[in-house]
C-alpha cells in the first residue's frame, strides 16, 4: 500500500481504501478506481461522474436528484448486524446542488440502508438508515461548517452494541443507538433504485476518498486520519 500524507493514517483494520489522488488507486483516466487496501474491491464511475484533475476527485457537475449517477462497488460489501466497522469519506458538495439529500453509499435497492448527508449550507447533518426498520439515525445538526464550499472528512463508526458515532473533521458530533447496523454497499456517491428513477439522491459535488475498516475506530484514530488529510484539503 502507498500512503503519501503525514502523519500516517490508521492501518490496523483497514479493509478498503479508494483515493482519487493516489496513482495506485486511480490512474487519472478511465472509469476504474482500485482499492489500495486489503480487500481487493474496486469502483467504477457511471454516467454523470467525471474525473476532475484540478481537485483530484470524481465530480458530479450537473446531476440532480433523479439523475442516474453513482460509483459501482465490486464486489458488493456486506456487513452483518452488530459488527464492528467504520466508514470514512472525504467529500465537498457543490454550491448549486438542487437536492438536500446526498447519498454517500447505498445498496442499489429500496429496502436496505445507506449513509449520507442532509441539509443546506447553513444547517446539515449526517445520517444512517438501518436495514430492518428503515429508521433514520441522525447526527446532531451542524451549523458551523459549510460542506458546500469546503471539503470535509466524514467518519461513521459502528459498534457491536449498535452505537453509531458521527465525526466531522476528526471531531465527534454525536452518537446514537440504531435498531440494526447491517449494511450492504454496491454504490458510492449514490444510493438506491426507486421506481422509474434509476438512482435518487446522488452526491452532487466532489467525491475524493472512501475508506472502510473492519473495526470501530476510536476518537484518537479518527482524529489521526483527519490530521493526515488536513493539509491536503486545507481543513
Amino acid at each position: 500500500m502507498a500512503f503519501h500524507y503525514s502523519p500516517k493514517i490508521t492501518t490496523d483494520g483497514l479493509s478498503i481504501y479508494l483515493d482519487a489522488a493516489n496513482a495506485y488507486s486511480y490512474s487519472g483516466s478511465g472509469s476504474d478506481w482500485y482499492d489500495i487496501g486489503r480487500r481487493g474491491a474496486s469502483g467504477s464511475m457511471q454516467a454523470g461522474f467525471a474525473y476532475d484533475s484540478a481537485s483530484k476527485s470524481f465530480y458530479n457537475a450537473s446531476g440532480v436528484s433523479t439523475t442516474a449517477t453513482w460509483i459501482t462497488m465490486t464486489p458488493t460489501l456486506s456487513i452483518s448486524d452488530q459488527s464492528k466497522y467504520s466508514l470514512e469519506f472525504v467529500v465537498r458538495l457543490r454550491p448549486n446542488a438542487e437536492n438536500q439529500y446526498h447519498s454517500l453509499c447505498g445498496p442499489g435497492t429500496t429496502s436496505s440502508p445507506w449513509v449520507g448527508i442532509y441539509g443546506s449550507p447553513t444547517s446539515w447533518y449526517m445520517f444512517f438508515r438501518d436495514a430492518s426498520t428503515s429508521t433514520y439515525i441522525n447526527s446532531s445538526t451542524i451549523t458551523s461548517y459549510n460542506i458546500y464550499s469546503k471539503a470535509a472528512t466524514l467518519c461513521f463508526t459502528f459498534g457491536i452494541d449498535r452505537t453509531v458515532s458521527f465525526y466531522l473533521n476528526g471531531s465527534l458530533i454525536s452518537s446514537a443507538l440504531a435498531p440494526d447496523t447491517s449494511l450492504t454497499i454496491n454504490m458510492l456517491a449514490g444510493g438506491y433504485f426507486s421506481g422509474t428513477h434509476l438512482n435518487r439522491w446522488p452526491l452532487q459535488g466532489y467525491f475524493y476518498m472512501f475508506r472502510m475498516y473492519n473495526k470501530t475506530l476510536d476518537a484518537a484514530e479518527v482524529s489521526k486520519n483527519h490530521l493526515a488529510l488536513s493539509s491536503r484539503f486545507g481543513i
